[in-house]
């Protein structure tokens, strides 16, 4: 994953966004991703470009909000298949 989150902070040096200079739907696509690792404790700071994009996607994407819906049902059946695997 390291690598893949290493390939997004080298697009990021050449770009404020993934595919160019405008937000296009890469960067709406790979922001759900990458706000999803944070699930998994996956640390962005050594990636401080895909921070800043984070920052910049959640400002200009509109209803960013939804993926923070989504990402809170997930933590939900996460947690809930945890418990269950535990039981097992």
């Amino acid at each position: 994953m390291k690598d893949a989150v290493a390939v997004v902070e080298e697009f990021l040096n050449r770009d404020k966004w993934i595919a160019g200079p405008k937000l296009t739907i890469a960067d709406i696509s790979f922001s759900t991703i990458m706000e999803g690792l944070k699930e998994f404790k996956f640390d962005l700071t050594p990636y401080p470009k895909v921070v800043k994009w984070l920052e910049e996607c959640r400002k200009n994407i509109p209803n960013y909000n939804l993926n923070d819906e989504g990402i809170a049902s997930f933590r939900e059946l996460l947690a809930k298949l945890q418990a269950e695997a535990k039981k097992a």
